[in-house]
């Protein structure tokens, strides 16, 4: 989702946003809610990171949610996910293969 680009200042061309948030449906069984988020640079299409990133996330989550318990799979982001566990001694455990 990202917000309709603006005309840029004289040119009659659109600004489009710095960021959008990709939404794709996932089927994971008739009794399961399930999305895809991918927060992008726009122009790049390469996944936000950073302080940025942390901002935008920290904001969308308590959004998204709403009353529903959910969970967050960073399958994508398993290394950095991993390395961020270890330096803070936060348990985790890692999915079988996929």
């Amino acid at each position: 989702m990202s917000t309709p680009g603006v005309p840029a200042m004289g040119s009659g061309a659109l600004e489009l946003p710095p960021y959008s948030l990709d939404v794709q449906a996932l089927d994971l069984g008739n009794e399961v809610k399930a999305v895809g988020l991918e927060l992008v640079e726009t122009e790049s299409r390469e996944p936000v990171r950073g302080k940025e990133a942390a901002e935008i996330w920290s904001e969308m989550f308590p959004a998204l949610a709403g009353k529903e318990a959910f969970a967050v799979d960073f399958f994508s982001h398993l290394d950095r996910v991993r390395e961020f566990c270890k330096m803070r001694q936060i348990a985790w455990r890692e999915a079988a293969e996929r």
